[in-house]
C-alpha cells in the first residue's frame, strides 16, 4: 500500500511513501486516525488533533509511520483552494445604511461572523464601527508563531492572536501587529459580509463583529483541512465564550472526495454546526461550472474507458506540476483499473487494495491507487490517478485513458487538481455535481454566483466592461446536485464584479502576486478610485452575501440553527429561470436570495389559504436518469399561497410519475424544512419520457416537469432513438456507454441539448 495515494488503509499495510509520490499539498501531508484511547506518537504530539485525526507534517513522516500499528486509518490531507475572483440592489438591499435600517430594521448587531480565509486588512476603515470601536473582535494568524502568554486560557492553535483592544492600540501606533492579508481574498469577503462601504459598497450586515482566522501560509492561495477546522473551532469557542450567535463563511473548497457529505472535513463540520442553535455555516459552490472536471457513468461488466486529456502546453517556471483524478464507484463486484498513456505505457489491471506507478525520480510520473471499501465510506471504492510533469520539460500531451474492467454500478470522477497544464475529461462528461467540498456538506448553506454587474469604475479611468448575460447564473458557478441527490447549491447571490474592501497589502500595483494580480496583468485595473475598494468575481464573492443574510436572521432570532436559516433562505429566494426550468436547477439552486423576503418570512409572514396551483414551485434534481441509477431523482416542492409567500407548516405533498413504459418507484415525501419538501423517484421499470405531477393538499400544481429515463435502442423498439431530444429543464449527463470500436449509442450533452450519436 502506498501511503501517498491511499484514501483509507489498514495500519498493517502502511509502509514508507516513495518520495516521487509526495503530493503538492502544503503543510500537512497525512491524516492519521488513531484508535480510541490512543494518544499521538512523539513527533505528532504537538500537532493539531481534531475529531480523532492527527495532521502529520511532511517532515515527520518517518517518525510517525513507526506508530501506524495504532492507527485505524491513514489518508492524504488535501489542500482547499480559494474560490477567488455590489449586487446589493439585486437582492433587495439598499446601499444607504440609514435607508437600510429604516427598511429592514436589522444590521447584524450582536452577531459574530467568522471568516476563515487569507486574513484581513485590520487597518481598513470598513471594519471600524460607526462608534469608533474596532469590529474585528479577534484576529488569529496561523502563519505566525504563537505570542506566548498574550492570551492565557485561550487556545490559539499555534498561531498569533490579537484582540480588538490590541488592534485599536496598533492603529494608534502603540503596538505592532504584523498580520497582513497579502492575497486580499479574506478582506474582500469580510467587506461583503459587513463592511461599512462608504455608502456604495456596504456589506450586508455592517454592524456584525468579526472573528478572522488567517489560515493560509504566507501568500499562498490554498489551505489545509487541519487549518480550516482549527479556524472553525477557534471561532466557535470564542462565540461560546461571548454567548453570541455566530455565522462562519468558507469561501474555499476542492474536488477531493465523493461529494456526498461523507468526507472527514464535512463530517467534522457537521459535528460542530448541525442542529446547534445560534450557529450557521455558509460555503461557496466553487468556480468549476464551465470546466470539464466531473465525469460520470455506469459500469456494465465490460471495459469502460474514461479519457483524461492533457492539452499541448509550454512548461512554465517552477516545480513540477501534477493533476489528480479522484474516482468513486459503487460496484459490488470486483473492478480492475488500468491507466494507458498516449505513448502506450500502461499500468495494468490494478486490483482493490493495490497501487502502481511508472516513472518518477525526475521523469514524468503515472500512478494509480485502488482503495477497497471501508467503514468510513460504506458502499464506495476509490481510484486515485496522478499525472506529474518531469523535472524538466512538459508532460506528454494527448489522451490518457483510465480503463475500468468488470463490475456493475455508477461511477463519478473529479479532476481534483488540474495541474498547470489544465487536465480535463474527454468523455463521460457530466455538467452537474461540479460543486466543491465542503459546499456539499449537509451542515453548509451552499452559494452559487449570479451576474448582477458587467462593469465597474476603475481608478485608472474608464469603466472596464465585460460582455456577460445580466440576471443569470454565472457560467463559472459550480453545479449540483450532490452525488447523493441533495439540492446543492442552495441559492445564488451576486458573484461577478462585486465591489468590496481592498487590502492595502494586496493592491496589484504593490503586490502583483495578490489575487487581483491576474486582472492587473491582463491590463485591467480592478481597483476603484481612492484605493479602498476593488472588484472581484467568483462564488467566493457570492457566499459572503448569504453569510451576511444569515447574520441578519440570527439577529432576528439568535436561537435559529443552520437548518432553519437554510430553509428560510431557500423558500424566500427569487425564482431563476434557466432554459425552461422555473424552479430548482443544478446551476441556480432554489434561486436568487431576497433579503427583504427572507426577513419577512423570518418574522412569520407566510401565505394563507389553499395552495396556489400556479405560484407553488416544483423542480427536479436531474431531468435525465439512467435506468440503473438506484438513487433516482428528487422532486423539490415549495407550496405557496396566491400571493407567492410560502405556506405555513401543516400541508402534505403527493407525487405521481407517468412514463411511456413501465412504472417508477415513488417514495414518501420528506421535509427538508418547514417550507420545503422532497420526494424521491427511482427508475423501477419505467423507461422513456415521463411527467412528474405534484399535488399539495389535493390541489394539483400546474408545474409538471419532464423526466427522461433513458433506454437502450433495443428497449425503444427500433434501430435507435430519435435524432434529437430536448432537455427541457436542464442538461445532465447520463451516459449509456462509450463507443467500442465505433459501435454503440452514446448519450451526449451538447449545449444543453441531448443527442444520440453513433
Amino acid at each position: 500500500m502506498v501511503v501517498a495515494l491511499c484514501g483509507v488503509a489498514r495500519a498493517d499495510e502502511v509502509r514508507r511513501m516513495p518520495a516521487e509520490l509526495a503530493p503538492p499539498a502544503i503543510g500537512p501531508l497525512l491524516r492519521l486516525r488513531l484508535l480510541e484511547g490512543v494518544e499521538p506518537p512523539g513527533p505528532a504530539a504537538a500537532l493539531v488533533r481534531r475529531g480523532g485525526a492527527v495532521e502529520v507534517l511532511r517532515g515527520d513522516l518517518a517518525q510517525v509511520l513507526e506508530a501506524t500499528a495504532r492507527a485505524s486509518r491513514v489518508e492524504l490531507a488535501w489542500p482547499l483552494e480559494l474560490h477567488r475572483d455590489l449586487g446589493g440592489e439585486a437582492i433587495g438591499l439598499p446601499m444607504d445604511l440609514a435607508a437600510r435600517q429604516e427598511a429592514l430594521g436589522l444590521l447584524g448587531a450582536g452577531v459574530l461572523v467568522g471568516v476563515v480565509d487569507t486574513g484581513i486588512d485590520w487597518t481598513h476603515p470598513d471594519f471600524m464601527g460607526r462608534d469608533g470601536r474596532h469590529r474585528v473582535a479577534w484576529l488569529l494568524d496561523l502563519s505566525l508563531g504563537e505570542r506566548v502568554g498574550a492570551h492565557p486560557g485561550v487556545e490559539v492553535y499555534g498561531g498569533a492572536l490579537w484582540s480588538a483592544a490590541e488592534l485599536t492600540e496598533a492603529l494608534a501606533g502603540e503596538r505592532v501587529v504584523p498580520s497582513r492579508d497579502r492575497v486580499g481574498h479574506g478582506t474582500h469577503v469580510a467587506g461583503v459580509i459587513g463592511g461599512l462601504g462608504e455608502g456604495f459598497a456596504a456589506g450586508v450586515a455592517p454592524e456584525v463583529d468579526f472573528i478572522v482566522v488567517k489560515a493560509n501560509q504566507g501568500e499562498q492561495f490554498a489551505f489545509t483541512e487541519a487549518d480550516v477546522l482549527d479556524g472553525v473551532s477557534f471561532i466557535l469557542e470564542r462565540a461560546e465564550d461571548a454567548g453570541r450567535p455566530v455565522v462562519i463563511n468558507l469561501s474555499l473548497g476542492g474536488h477531493m472526495g465523493p461529494h456526498d457529505g461523507g468526507s472527514d472535513l464535512e463530517r467534522r463540520l457537521g459535528e460542530l454546526l448541525s442542529a446547534r442553535p445560534g450557529r450557521a455555516l455558509v460555503a461557496s459552490a466553487g468556480n468549476s461550472g464551465a470546466e470539464d472536471v466531473h465525469a460520470s457513468g455506469f459500469l456494465t461488466g465490460e471495459v469502460e474507458r474514461l479519457p483524461i486529456v492533457v492539452p499541448s502546453y509550454e512548461r512554465g517556471d517552477g516545480a513540477a506540476s501534477e493533476a489528480y483524478v479522484d474516482l468513486w464507484y459503487t460496484a459490488g463486484e470486483p473492478v480492475r483499473a488500468s491507466l494507458i498513456a498516449p505513448d502506450g505505457r500502461r499500468l495494468e489491471r490494478i486490483e482493490e487494495g493495490d497501487a502502481a506507478m511508472l516513472g518518477g525520480r525526475g521523469e514524468s510520473l503515472l500512478a494509480v491507487s485502488h482503495e477497497a471499501e471501508t467503514d468510513t465510506y460504506p458502499g464506495l471504492r476509490q481510484i486515485l490517478v496522478v499525472l506529474r510533469e518531469p523535472d524538466v520539460g512538459a508532460l506528454e500531451a494527448g489522451g490518457y485513458v483510465l480503463e475500468l474492467e468488470g463490475g456493475r454500478g455508477r461511477f463519478d470522477a473529479w479532476i481534483a487538481l488540474r495541474g498547470a497544464f489544465g487536465a480535463r475529461f474527454g468523455g463521460f462528461i457530466d455538467p452537474n455535481t461540479r460543486i466543491t467540498v465542503p459546499g456539499t456538506s449537509p451542515a453548509a448553506i451552499s452559494v452559487g454566483a449570479w451576474v448582477s454587474r458587467s462593469s465597474w469604475p476603475s481608478r485608472s479611468g474608464g469603466v472596464p466592461t465585460l460582455e456577460v448575460t445580466l440576471g443569470a447564473p454565472a457560467v463559472f458557478s459550480g453545479t449540483g446536485p450532490t452525488r447523493d441527490q441533495r439540492p446543492k447549491p442552495d441559492v445564488l447571490a451576486p458573484g461577478l464584479f462585486v465591489l468590496s474592501a481592498l487590502s492595502a497589502a494586496a493592491d496589484p500595483r504593490v503586490n502583483p502576486g495578490s489575487f487581483y494580480g491576474a486582472a492587473s496583468r491582463a491590463g485591467v485595473d480592478p481597483v476603484l478610485e481612492g484605493g479602498l475598494y476593488a472588484s472581484s468575481q467568483g462564488t467566493s464573492a457570492a457566499s459572503p452575501f448569504v453569510a451576511g443574510l444569515a447574520a441578519l436572521l440570527l439577529e432576528q432570532d439568535p436561537t435559529r440553527d443552520v437548518e432553519a436559516i437554510r430553509d428560510i433562505v431557500r423558500a424566500s429566494s427569487q425564482r431563476v429561470e434557466v432554459g425552461a426550468s422555473r424552479f430548482w436547477h443544478p446551476k441556480a439552486g432554489f434561486g436568487l436570495i431576497d433579503v427583504e423576503a427572507a426577513l419577512a418570512l423570518g418574522r412569520g409572514e407566510r401565505g394563507a389559504g389553499a395552495p396556489s396551483a400556479t405560484r407553488s414551485d416544483v423542480g427536479l434534481s436531474l431531468d435525465v436518469l439512467h435506468p440503473e441509477a438506484d438513487q433516482g431523482v428528487r422532486v423539490f416542492v415549495v407550496p405557496r399561497g396566491e400571493g407567492g409567500a410560502p405556506l405555513p407548516p401543516g400541508w402534505s405533498v403527493a407525487v405521481e410519475a407517468e412514463f411511456e413504459q413501465g412504472e417508477a418507484v415513488v417514495e414518501a415525501a420528506e421535509r427538508l424544512g418547514e417550507h420545503v419538501a422532497a420526494v424521491r423517484v427511482r427508475p423501477g421499470t419505467a423507461r422513456g419520457v415521463g411527467r412528474v405531477r405534484v399535488s399539495v393538499d389535493g390541489v394539483a400544481l400546474e408545474s409538471s416537469p419532464q423526466l427522461n429515463i433513458i433506454a437502450s435502442p433495443e428497449e425503444l423498439g427500433g434501430e435507435g432513438p430519435p435524432s434529437e431530444v430536448s432537455s427541457r429543464d436542464h442538461a445532465c449527463a447520463a451516459v449509456w456507454g462509450e463507443p467500442r470500436g465505433g459501435g454503440g449509442w452514446v448519450w451526449l450533452v451538447l449545449l444543453g441539448v441531448l443527442k444520440w450519436r453513433r
